[in-house]
């Protein structure tokens, strides 16, 4: 084979390549059948924010103990009682006896008519301030594509795993802003607890245009 022969075969297994690759849609976040409508409301209201309203009834119970916490419901206690404080907020309150006998007020659950919660991007944002790794990601990528070192398919896959390890990353080195109150504690967003550990959740996937 000359030397025009072999940059022709070059040039069209290069055009086949690009032209696969340009069929794939790489998706990094919550995506597809690995996370569950729940999963999928709570990312959504921490990339763009949201305004959270009542289903049921006038009010939204906010936990202010862990005991609270953990219980979830103010049905949860049986000894509840309402109180009006001064700054204009509801408290779900409850007496508490400490040592010596002693009984104290204890503030259960704060009562409110909406929560608005702050966007806290960390897909999109993660991206924005780590755009020269993700280029380094794809280059490294497209290089062993264009050489025939991998395949289309391998290499959409490759971008996709590290792009979603690099959406962690970003949650690891808690680099998503603002941070709320719960945030400062443990030094870690909420994206990393309550439970549902959005953090863990963030997959990718190559779906084809």
């Amino acid at each position: 084979m000359d030397g025009i022969e072999r940059l022709l075969e070059d040039f069209n297994r290069i055009k086949a390549a690009c032209q696969e690759m340009e069929q794939n849609k790489i998706r990094v976040g919550i995506v597809g059948g690995k996370a569950d409508s729940d999963i999928m409301a709570i990312a959504h209201a921490h990339e763009y924010g949201a305004t959270i309203r009542p289903k049921k009834g006038k009010y939204l119970a906010i936990p202010l103990t862990k005991e609270a916490q953990a219980a979830g419901s103010p049905r949860a206690f049986s000894d509840l009682y309402f109180v009006n404080a001064k700054d204009g907020k509801v408290l779900m309150v409850r007496d508490k006896k400490k040592s010596g006998g002693k009984t104290e007020s204890e503030a259960m659950y704060l009562l409110v008519k909406s929560v608005t919660l702050p966007e806290r991007s960390f897909i999109r944002a993660g991206f924005d301030a780590q755009q020269k790794e993700l280029g380094s990601i794809v280059t490294g990528a497209m290089v062993k594509m264009l050489d025939g070192t991998i395949t289309p398919a391998a290499a959409a896959e490759s971008i996709g795993a590290q792009a979603a390890q690099l959406a962690q990353s970003f949650i690891d080195q808690n680099r998503v802003t603002p941070k709320s109150d719960s945030a400062h504690k443990t030094q870690h967003t909420t994206l990393y607890e309550s439970g549902t550990h959005i953090r863990d959740r963030i997959a990718y996937e190559v779906v084809i245009k």
